[in-house]
């Protein structure tokens, strides 16, 4: 796992020296590139992930489907009438989400692990909120017609960050993670800052999110994380990536990446594909860790 880890850091690192030496057109293609692949990859085999769960037996996999494809109607829905709830929940959700992708193989005290994810995802969103303040804002105004202050986004960093630290200290299994963590936000904060808010985005999401979740899915679905599991999962979710690709040609040649409009509609897309996918891997996360439960108990 630290290995791992520390291979995030390195790319991480480039990525932010590479934003200081390109222009932001590059950053956007760079930031497109990643997400429309990788980032999109590791959702598109939800089905499946319902077809192995539990929860399919009692429910079906076609009842399954339907309701995990309303909830991405009711998102971009709720985007488009209730702009101001859809944003904050999309902000929770992912908070919740990101932390736990985060984590999820270490244990964690239940009694304060749920509250742990949030917080460490809280303080993600909150660091780059902080640090592309402009822009973020921006985006804010153009769904909700809101204007927040930065305040509120500092004090939310320094709130984070203080009971995120607290969190790590009481739990023995994270201690030894606190020196890589450190890196990692120091290196964080750098690309925040320097990058375009897209680009520094996708990098996160991409690096620290989309590959670990993709590595959590194969060692669910084949039972290990190799390039044999990795070519069945590609080849089950060809269809969906295929169709990410096409989406990203058009983006390319069609869309004005400058526009007021796109921003605020790259991030409602991203939120609407985002809250059924949040609920498929709780469910993935909560069935491994009752397999494991149950395998002690047994033991």
């Amino acid at each position: 796992m630290i290995k791992s880890i520390k291979k995030g850091l390195v790319v991480t690192a480039i990525a932010v020296l590479f934003s200081v030496f390109v222009s932001v057109s590059m950053q956007w293609i760079v930031a497109f590139i990643a997400i429309f692949t990788l980032g999109i990859l590791h959702g598109a085999n939800d089905l499946l992930i319902i077809s192995k769960n539990k929860l399919t037996n009692s429910w079906g996999y076609k009842k399954a489907l339907i309701i995990y494809l309303s909830v991405v109607f009711i998102g971009g829905i709720l985007f488009f009438f209730l702009p101001q709830i859809a944003l904050l929940i999309f902000v929770l959700v992912s908070c919740y989400h990101f932390g736990e992708q985060h984590w999820e193989h270490i244990h964690i005290d239940k009694n304060y692990k749920s509250i742990f994810y949030f917080v460490y995802g809280g303080l993600v969103f909150f660091l780059l909120f902080s640090l592309q303040y402009d822009a973020v804002q921006t985006v804010i105004h153009q769904i909700t017609a809101i204007q927040l202050p930065q305040a509120l986004f500092l004090w939310g960093l320094g709130g984070f960050g203080a009971m995120g630290f607290l969190l790590m200290l009481i739990n023995k299994s994270i201690q030894r993670f606190l020196p890589l963590e450190f890196i990692l936000f120091v290196l964080l904060a750098a690309l925040f800052y320097q990058s375009h808010l897209v680009y520094g985005f996708a990098i996160y999401f991409v690096v620290w999110h989309s590959y670990p979740s993709l590595q959590s899915q194969l060692r669910f679905l084949y039972g290990k994380d190799s390039k044999e599991a990795l070519y069945v999962y590609i080849k089950k979710s060809l269809p969906y990536w295929v169709a990410a690709l096409i989406g990203l040609a058009v983006s390319v040649f069609t869309i004005d990446f400058e526009a007021d409009y796109f921003l605020p509609l790259f991030f409602s897309f991203l939120a609407a594909i985002t809250f059924p996918h949040v609920f498929v891997m709780r469910f993935m996360f909560e069935t491994v860790e009752n397999d494991r439960d149950e395998l002690q108990d047994n033991q």
